[in-house]
């Protein structure tokens, strides 16, 4: 997986989520858990994308009390050769960047959304799942 993509995609997938969660919340007035569902829907419109070569994003679920998930499949993850948890750290930390610097989540920071970050193996197996609360960014 190359790091220096991961930001960059990364605010591709939220600038598009985010466009789709200001008009709703600004404009339109629904529940957040409608904002929510419509910005999955629309994000599950592009999936399967391939982020990188070895990342692809599958979809992207709203769900109770204002959580929102993204699912992603890592392939190419020898486990018995990758330290997960170094793994997960890095990629949460670059999360966490990428967050701060898209002005694009402010309407995921107004609502006070906790965004998940499942990840699975090429097996079908979670890795890890990074959970991103609103006072983490």
């Amino acid at each position: 997986m190359n790091k220096k993509n991961i930001p960059s995609i990364v605010g591709v997938v939220i600038g598009a989520v985010a466009f789709f969660l200001v008009y709703n919340y600004f404009f339109a007035g629904p529940s957040t858990d409608e904002i929510l569902q419509h910005a999955a829907a629309k994000v599950n419109e592009q999936c399967p994308m391939l982020i990188d070569d070895q990342t692809r994003l599958d979809s992207a679920t709203a769900l109770p009390d204002n959580n929102f998930q993204y699912r992603y499949t890592l392939s190419n993850i020898d486990k018995s050769n990758t330290d997960l948890a170094v793994l997960e750290e890095n990629l949460k930390a670059m999360i966490i960047e990428a967050i701060k610097n898209n002005p694009d989540m402010t309407t995921f920071k107004e609502l006070g959304t906790t965004i998940q970050y499942y990840y699975e193996g090429s097996d079908g197996e979670q890795l890890f799942n990074i959970v991103i609360t609103e006072d983490m960014w």
